[in-house]
């Protein structure tokens, strides 16, 4: 059975760097990763999900926008607190953070104003550093693109009548439980989850105990047959 824990706080990227427009928001956030490590190295989770956005701000040592190198490096530096505490690590990329639904839609709008495109983005120079950072560390970093943008990379704001992003980066619920199944296949594949099969069999690795198996019977001790009396 898991427990399902979220310490995460909006707007506030897990890495040792310090980045934000608003030096107190800057503040909060800074104590708010360092309980969050605490909390992971407290509980010593099975599974550690990671999300961070690929939106960089503004790095507070520079008063300039974080370079991928500098989020890179802040990202394996808390990265390395946690990584003995959990059974294994799982990162998880964001959407690329381009065509916002609240700027881009309008009564003159076509949808091809609201598609998102990952090379309006530095999405992949961001991903190739993250996933390399994980896998340093013996984590599974998931190539989400699939559940968001088609093959040619082009993402759109709907899937049917779903929106899929509320802003540049943030996918809806409604979205997010359309795709649950999907994500739940990718795990399996990457070995974070068992199958659904395996977990109904209770082989190694899945959230179910094993069927209880009685112990083999013993056999009754041999006796030997009732003497016969000797004739008088």
């Amino acid at each position: 059975e898991w427990k399902l824990r979220v310490v995460s706080m909006y707007a506030c990227p897990f890495l040792s760097i310090e980045v934000g427009d608003l030096l107190p928001r800057v503040e909060l956030c800074t104590a708010r990763k360092d309980q969050e490590v605490a909390a992971v190295q407290e509980t010593q989770p099975a599974l550690l999900i990671v999300a961070n956005t690929y939106w960089r701000s503004t790095d507070i040592a520079t008063g300039q926008m974080a370079t991928i190198a500098d989020w890179d490096g802040g990202f394996r530096d808390i990265m390395g607190r946690v990584a003995d505490a959990a059974d294994q690590i799982l990162v998880l990329p964001p959407p690329a953070p381009d065509a916002d639904i609240e700027e881009c839609w309008t009564g003159f709008s076509a949808p091809s104003d609201c598609v998102s495109s990952v090379g309006n983005t530095d999405w992949s120079d961001m991903a190739n550093a993250q996933r390399a950072a994980v896998e340093d560390l013996g984590g599974v970093w998931i190539d989400n693109r699939p559940w968001f943008c088609g093959a040619s990379n082009q993402c759109p704001a709907f899937v049917g009548s779903t929106l899929m992003k509320k802003d540049k980066a943030h996918i809806t619920a409604a979205y997010a439980a359309l795709i649950a199944p999907a994500m739940r296949e990718a795990l399996e594949a990457a070995g974070v989850l068992p199958s659904a099969e395996d977990a109904a069999t209770g082989v190694p690795g899945s959230t179910d105990e094993p069927p209880a198996t009685e112990p083999p019977a013993e056999e009754p001790p041999a006796t030997e047959p009732p003497a016969e009396d000797a004739d008088g």
